[in-house]
């Protein structure tokens, strides 16, 4: 196999993972059920932390706990998207990575708002850019460790494809855990 198509390989299972955990990841945001009962939600939460303080003295109290699943499921669920957002575009600044989860994440809680389909809460927004940020550091330290775009890219795609499960059974269980405690 020529170094071209070695590369094209790459970003095909690079590009696929990150549409499947897209898709996954909207699927869960827009589209929660329990069981047949699909959860209709809408409130709008615009006062910066709120929710992130309301949660903390509760954050402990269990793995599987909403204030758990809320604050760090949030950061998890989003280092994924920063990772991906940085390794497919040609702009490596983090800022302007930061700036493409920011409008993924707005853009999902915009439509979640209009859909009746959860709160949509500005601390959410603050933690999927946090993880968003966390995402785009990983990569960041590969390239640095590597030091060799060829070689990071190779490793992304092998982890990729290793990760996808990990990833999909991590938001489903997340999601699961959500909708049971708001129903």
């Amino acid at each position: 196999m020529t170094s071209s198509k070695k590369e094209r390989a790459k970003s095909v299972i690079i590009c696929g993972v990150m549409v499947l955990y897209i898709v996954m990841l909207l699927f869960l945001m827009l589209f929660s059920f329990n069981g047949a009962v699909r959860v209709e939600l809408r409130g709008i939460n615009l006062v910066p932390f709120r929710s992130i303080i309301d949660f903390l003295p509760y954050l402990f109290s269990g793995l599987g706990s909403l204030p758990f699943v809320n604050l760090l499921g949030n950061v998890v669920m989003f280092m994924p998207l920063g990772f991906y957002a940085i390794t497919l575009r040609k702009d490596k600044r983090i800022l302007t990575n930061l700036l493409c989860v920011f409008l993924f994440s707005l853009s999902a809680e915009i439509i979640q708002y209009v859909f009746a389909r959860g709160i949509s809460d500005i601390d959410d927004i603050l933690l999927n850019c946090l993880g968003g940020l966390l995402g785009i550091f990983i990569y960041k330290v590969l390239s640095l460790l590597l030091k060799n775009e060829a070689k990071v890219r190779t490793t992304i795609a092998f982890v990729s494809a290793i990760a996808l499960p990990l990833i999909l059974a991590l938001l489903w269980g997340s999601a699961r855990t959500y909708i049971s405690y708001i129903s």
